[in-house]
């Protein structure tokens, strides 16, 4: 397993990676997946809530 954390979408989309967790807010899922998904990435898509924590 590979614990990576990317603060900019852009080096994500050109990492050597199969798959990414994208725990953003819901408004910004689609945009962020879809780009993604263009690149050829797998996407799990999830909500980071405070209160599981």
């Amino acid at each position: 397993m590979c614990n990576l954390s990317y603060s900019r979408l852009e080096a994500l989309l050109d990492a050597d990676i199969d798959a990414v967790l994208n725990a953003t807010p819901p408004n910004s899922h689609f945009q962020m997946a879809a780009q993604i998904l263009r690149k050829g990435k797998h996407v799990l898509l999830t909500n980071f809530n405070d209160r599981f924590f």
